[in-house]
């Protein structure tokens, strides 16, 4: 079985966006283009495997992870507004952040609500 630090070391590889290159892919893909679109989910999978390795559990597969990273990336680029002056990469931790985040309480045998998730997460880790 995969690890997310093994989907992590393959994507190693791609290289990073720069910021005029960024923008560009940016305005390409919400004016439609699906091409530019698929180029930052691709290019931005770093950023999706990087945060994935934290919330890697033995529940939890690592395909799930990063399947519901992207969700989370794609969510991000389809809402970055280009007028904020931000780098989607910081945009995007938190949609990523979000959507991984709750992986493993769909996975749960007994799911609580997301408001009620979190407090006993902290009660856990003391």
């Amino acid at each position: 079985m995969r690890s997310v630090m093994d989907c992590y070391n393959e994507l190693l590889t791609h290289e990073l966006l720069s910021l005029s290159e960024e923008r560009h892919l940016l305005t390409m893909a919400h004016k439609g283009c699906q091409q530019s679109r698929e180029r930052l989910i691709l290019l931005n999978m770093r950023l999706v495997g990087w945060i994935c390795s934290k919330y890697e559990t033995e529940t939890v597969s690592a395909d799930d992870l990063m399947g519901n990273g992207v969700e989370g990336l794609i969510g991000a680029i389809d809402g970055f507004n280009l007028t904020l002056g931000t780098r989607l990469s910081t945009y995007a931790t938190i949609g990523i952040h979000t959507a991984v985040g709750r992986s493993p309480v769909l996975q749960a045998p007994i799911q609580h609500p997301e408001n009620i998730n979190q407090p006993l997460k902290r009660i856990k880790k003391v």
